[in-house]
């Protein structure tokens, strides 16, 4: 699974107060540039700042208690956006967070989610994937909206009364490409993730297979 090419990365903090700086600030401490925009939402007390570096869409988002960074890739055609290469961009990724742990400070949680994923011709294709990774038979062939999590917890030896839990979760889902009003069908190579719009037509399929492994410590 190292191969698989990475769809999205995430990083969360809880804390048992507010979070110590702003959400400028900490897409700052990430990407040590401003973001290209920021939003406040009074009713939430959430605050995103967002922007775009290089290849990637980033968001940090801070609400009381809970810090979120995300990092997507950015689509630039009609094929399925990933980050290529998983070691890379989660190297990457990873000294970001370590940015903004050093501004969090304490924190009784922290998870760190990753997910991958794999084209398939078919939902079949995808499903005897998922079975395969997981050495799982099915007594029959014509199910669909398979999905399969486990956890497993584990003590950490670096650190007394720490635990993490390591969960991680398979799942087939479908991405198509739509076009707008009356616009005609046009044949393409591979699609881009399915969007809800008004009047949205598809125009091609493509099941996925999305494996997302999340791993959290807890004091």
């Amino acid at each position: 699974m190292a191969s698989w090419p990475a769809q999205s990365f995430q990083a969360v903090w809880f804390t048992p107060g507010p979070i110590p700086l702003t959400a400028d600030a900490g897409y700052t401490a990430a990407t040590k540039t401003a973001p290209a925009s920021t939003q406040n939402v009074a009713a939430t007390l959430t605050s995103i700042a967002a922007g775009v570096q290089g290849q990637s869409s980033l968001q940090f988002q801070t609400q009381l208690g809970r810090a979120d960074l995300y990092e997507l890739p950015v689509a630039t055609g009609p094929s399925l956006p990933v980050f290529s290469n998983l070691n890379t961009s989660m190297r990457s990724f990873l000294l970001k967070v370590e940015q903004i742990s050093a501004q969090v400070g304490d924190a009784n949680r922290v998870a760190l989610l990753v997910t991958i994923c794999k084209e398939a011709a078919t939902v079949s294709d995808a499903t005897n994937l998922v079975l395969s990774s997981i050495a799982t038979k099915l007594p029959f062939t014509d199910g669909t909206d398979l999905f399969f999590q486990v956890n497993r917890r584990k003590q950490l030896s670096a650190v007394k009364g720490l635990e993490a839990n390591r969960l991680l979760k398979w799942a087939v889902g479908t991405f198509q490409q739509i076009s707008v009003g009356g616009a005609s069908p046009q044949p393409s190579p591979s699609p881009i993730m399915h969007s809800t719009s008004v009047n949205a037509r598809p125009l091609k399929r493509l099941f996925v297979v999305w494996a997302t492994s999340a791993s959290s410590r807890k004091k």
